[in-house]
């Protein structure tokens, strides 16, 4: 008599999307998060979740105490560099999960192995480098901008409408607010952004035409606003 062959155990893992996300096209994914604070971690975490076959992390900084409230890093990875910790976490989740570890600036002949960026940075000049960098090559680039921790701008560039405004929207850094945008975060805040992101990634996938191109949210006043190109 014939031994049956084992089962997976994990093949049921993507079962409940499997009808919104076919797995082949997330298997065939290649995003990079630039940037792995307070919201890129977390799009990381949700990228692997949702069954991306191979994901890029993107930072040269290391975990600092402020990092463990807001950024949702752990005590034990204090002094560590950000792409390792998150990488560590991203292999708990998913250890068929192919991961490509830059710990260093963004650099245009990294950016430009990928089809897909998430800028999750948290300076204007910063983003107008690494769009300037990908803009021919990418296509679909995903910012999130949050201020004061309760406001979120969402913008998605990805077909030639939405790339022009994308374009129009980094100002002079001169014209930003003092310091970082993420001086002021909170891990709901930059959950948030981090699932906006990600839902309007996983739109793309899906092949559905890009609704919301400019998506302002304001938690503390309960109020969404969008803009269509």
């Amino acid at each position: 008599m014939a031994t049956p062959a084992p089962t997976d155990p994990l093949a049921g893992r993507h079962v409940r999307q499997s009808a919104i996300l076919e797995p082949e096209v997330l298997q065939r994914a290649r995003p990079l998060v630039v940037g792995v604070g307070a919201v890129g971690s977390l799009v990381a975490r949700q990228l692997a979740h949702l069954g991306c076959g191979s994901i890029g992390l993107c930072d040269p900084d290391i975990v600092n105490v402020e990092n463990l409230s807001c950024q949702g890093y752990r005590e034990c990875d204090l002094g560590r560099p950000k792409v390792e910790a998150t990488a560590e976490q991203l292999a708990a989740i998913d250890g068929s999960l192919r991961l490509e570890l830059h710990v260093e600036r963004f650099r245009r002949s990294v950016g430009r192995r990928y089809d897909v960026i998430f800028c999750c940075v948290d300076r204007i000049a910063t983003r107008a480098s690494i769009w300037q960098a990908v803009k021919e090559s990418c296509t679909g680039f995903f910012d999130a901008r949050v201020k004061g921790g309760d406001t979120i701008r969402i913008l998605v560039a990805r077909d030639g409408p939405s790339r022009l405004c994308y374009g129009q929207s980094l100002f002079a850094q001169r014209q930003a607010q003092a310091g970082p945008c993420t001086a002021r975060m909170t891990i709901y805040g930059a959950f948030v952004a981090a699932g906006l992101l990600v839902h309007q990634y996983a739109q793309m996938l899906r092949g559905l035409p890009l609704v919301e191109a400019d998506l302002l949210v304001n938690l503390a006043a309960g109020e969404m606003a969008a803009t269509a190109f």
